[in-house]
C-alpha cells in the first residue's frame, strides 16, 4: 500500500479488476524494457513476454501524462552522446535490438518504441544530428516502413540512407559476426540512399510493365519532392536522371509537380521552396 492506487492505474503499471477491485500487474510475467526520455527520467515502459502463448508478445506502457510515445526514442538517453559523436544515428525495430548493438559497442542507435516513427522523434535525434540510417527488416511490413520513414525525414530536411541486411540476418545475429569497427564500417560502406534503395526494393531494373516503371520512377520522384531546399532537389535529379533512365530535364519537371502537390496537401511552402 506504498503507492496510490490511482497512481498505479494511471500511470499503466497495473490494471484495475472491477469484479475484485484488485490491482494486476500490466507486466507480469514480461522483461521490463524502461523507456527514458531525453533528459534521463523514466517515463514508461516496454514489456516482452516469457510465453510464447501469450496474446501479444510485446505491450507497452498506456500514454499518460507523462508518457507519449510518440514523442520518445527508445535508448535515445543512453546513445545521445555516440550519435553526437558518429554524427549519425541509426534506427533499428525493438528494444533487444537497440540492447545487443550496446552490447556490440555500436552504441548510436535507437528504435520508435513499438510505433511508427513520427516527426516529433525526428525533431529529437536532429538536435544531435541530421543524418539517420534506418536498419529495418527486409520483409514486406520493414520496407513498408522503411517508405513512410524515408519520406517523413525528408520532409523534416534530414539525410536518410538505409542498410539492407543479408537474408535471414538482423541487427543482432549480424553485428555479432564481425568486430564493432568493421560493423561500424560495413555500416558506412554499404548504406544506400534512399533512391538506390528503392531502385533496389522494387526492382525496377527488371520490370517490363512500362505502366509498373514510371509507378515506380514517380514514387521515387515523389520522395525527392519532399526535400525542402530546392537546390538539394535539382541535385539529386542531376545525379540520379541516367540512373532512372529519364532526362535531367523531365526528372526536374516531374520532382517539381510533385512538389506543388506536396505544398497543396500540406502546407504553403514559402519563399523560394
Amino acid at each position: 500500500n506504498a503507492f496510490d492506487k490511482d497512481f498505479l492505474v494511471e500511470s499503466g503499471l497495473s490494471i484495475l479488476n472491477n469484479s475484485t477491485n484488485n490491482l494486476i500487474d500490466r507486466f507480469n510475467e514480461r522483461v521490463i524494457f524502461p523507456i527514458h526520455s531525453f533528459s534521463g527520467r523514466v517515463l514508461g515502459f516496454g514489456g516482452r513476454s516469457f510465453n510464447a502463448n501469450a496474446k501479444a508478445k510485446y505491450i507497452n506502457s498506456p500514454e499518460s501524462l507523462i508518457y507519449y510515445k510518440g514523442k520518445v526514442l527508445y535508448g535515445l538517453y543512453q546513445s545521445k552522446s555516440s550519435i553526437a559523436k558518429e554524427k549519425n544515428c541509426l534506427i533499428v525495430e525493438g528494444y533487444t535490438d537497440v540492447i545487443s548493438m550496446h552490447q556490440n559497442k555500436i552504441k548510436n542507435v535507437v528504435s520508435a518504441s513499438g510505433t511508427a516513427l513520427g516527426s516529433s522523434q525526428l525533431s529529437l535525434i536532429s538536435r544531435l544530428t541530421e543524418n539517420i540510417t534506418l536498419m529495418f527488416d527486409g520483409d514486406e511490413a520493414g520496407i513498408k516502413a522503411t517508405y513512410r520513414t524515408i519520406d517523413l525525414a525528408l520532409q523534416n530536411a534530414m539525410n536518410v540512407k538505409v542498410f539492407v541486411f543479408p537474408e535471414n540476418e538482423d541487427p543482432d545475429s549480424y553485428s555479432k559476426k564481425m568486430s564493432p569497427e568493421e560493423f561500424k564500417t560495413k555500416i558506412v560502406e554499404s548504406s544506400l540512399n534512399f533512391v538506390d534503395y528503392k531502385i533496389l526494393t522494387s526492382k525496377l531494373n527488371s520490370k517490363q510493365d512500362p505502366k509498373e516503371i514510371i509507378k515506380i520512377k514517380r514514387n521515387i520522384f515523389k520522395s525527392i519532392s519532399n526535400i525542402p531546399d530546392s537546390l538539394i532537389r535539382s541535385q539529386y535529379c542531376k545525379i540520379y536522371y541516367q540512373k532512372l533512365d529519364v532526362t535531367e530535364e523531365v526528372m526536374l519537371k516531374e520532382v517539381s509537380q510533385a512538389r506543388m502537390k506536396v505544398a497543396t496537401n500540406d502546407n504553403p511552402i514559402i519563399g523560394g521552396g
